[in-house]
């Protein structure tokens, strides 16, 4: 189960290093994101069942975006379709060579996003819970009075350094926290495990006391957009097939570095056997 944003995507590609306070030439891409979606997309081209707790508007985006995830598998019966209220959107700006200049992401419309009876009856069928940093308070609440009881576990992700400060003091109830190197300075609590990455010199994991470091694969960059969602789903894929956290990592990595060598969020083509 995954629990977060669905957006429509605009992503700048300069042709020049971006200046600031005046206009920049480039390619604009129009694509869909959203951490929560990102992951449960590419999960599901990974051959794991998966469902969605979102909500998008009752407009032409929203529509395309739940179509898109019908299409790949996602079971969408969880999102909302609020009558009033955009479909979220994520504007990105990217530097030649694919690399995020700056990036600004309207997710209003899940303000009031609460786990349902619906995500509570397919909890009882999941192994885990991820969540992205997009989703507000009272859902984090609700995570953490469940997870005491719970047979699934529960990743985070906390998506950007406002989102991370947001985050509760106590992250006990966290079992595997997804973190930037600038977002793990702005994360108060200690989960359970927690994985920092560290671009193209790879990733920190946290766990037990220890420290482990992970190069990353060697990767051609296109486009940065959705790297980060790849290394979630690839790691839980990993784990969902039996795999130790660190062994599940290495399908993480290998995620974000076929990813990022594809324009767009999430590699269309992405299956199973390439994480081998």
């Amino acid at each position: 189960m995954c629990a977060g944003a669905a957006t429509v995507d605009y992503l700048l590609h300069s042709e020049q290093r971006v200046e600031r306070a005046t206009s920049n030439p480039g390619c604009v891409v129009r694509s869909f994101g959203g951490v929560a979606r990102n992951v449960a997309e590419n999960l599901a081209r990974l051959g794991i069942g998966v469902a969605l707790r979102s909500a998008v508007g009752n407009d032409d985006d929203g529509a395309r975006v739940l179509a898109s995830l019908r299409a790949c598998g996602v079971d969408v019966r969880d999102v909302d379709v609020m009558p009033r209220t955009p479909t979220a959107a994520y504007l990105a700006v990217l530097e030649p060579g694919g690399g995020l200049y700056t990036a600004g992401c309207d997710a209003r419309i899940l303000d009031g996003l609460v786990l349902s009876n619906r995500t509570h009856a397919t909890l009882g069928r999941s192994e885990w819970l991820f969540i992205d940093g997009n989703v507000p308070a009272a859902l984090l609440g609700q995570c953490a009075d469940l997870r005491s009881d719970a047979a699934w576990r529960l990743a985070l992700d906390a998506t950007s350094l406002a989102k991370a400060r947001r985050l509760p003091a106590d992250l006990a109830f966290v079992d595997l926290l997804f973190v930037n190197e600038d977002e793990a300075g702005a994360v108060e609590g200690s989960a359970r495990a927690t994985v920092m990455t560290r671009g193209a010199g790879g990733v920190s994991l946290f766990e037990s006391g220890m420290c482990t470091e992970m190069d990353a694969p060697a990767a051609d960059v296109v486009d940065v957009t959705g790297a980060g969602d790849a290394l979630v789903a690839g790691t839980l894929y990993g784990l969902l097939r039996g795999d130790a956290l660190k062994a599940a990592l290495h399908a993480g990595l290998r995620a974000a570095a076929l990813t990022v060598a594809r324009p767009g969020s999430v590699r269309g083509d992405l299956t199973a056997a390439m994480l081998a």
